[in-house]
């Protein structure tokens, strides 16, 4: 696959998880190998996780804080 944005990336996979059960499923259990074969690649150390919405539980995500910004005390 060409050169992706993470948010593209993210509208791709869900798509894909969306209309297809059988990858919804793998992607679950093994979102890493899942996540590579679409995009043709080895991620390395990169860990992925992937979470399932219901309708009692939302997963929210928020941006890392650059280290040059934690407060040390």
């Amino acid at each position: 696959m060409s050169h992706v944005t993470e948010g593209q990336l993210r509208e791709i996979i869900a798509l894909k998880a969306y209309r297809d059960p059988v990858f919804r499923r793998q992607l679950l259990i093994n979102p890493k190998a899942m996540v590579e074969s679409i995009i043709g690649t080895s991620l390395g150390n990169v860990r992925i996780n992937i979470v399932e919405d219901t309708e009692t539980d939302i997963t929210m995500v928020i941006p890392p804080v650059a280290f040059d910004e934690l407060p040390l005390h």
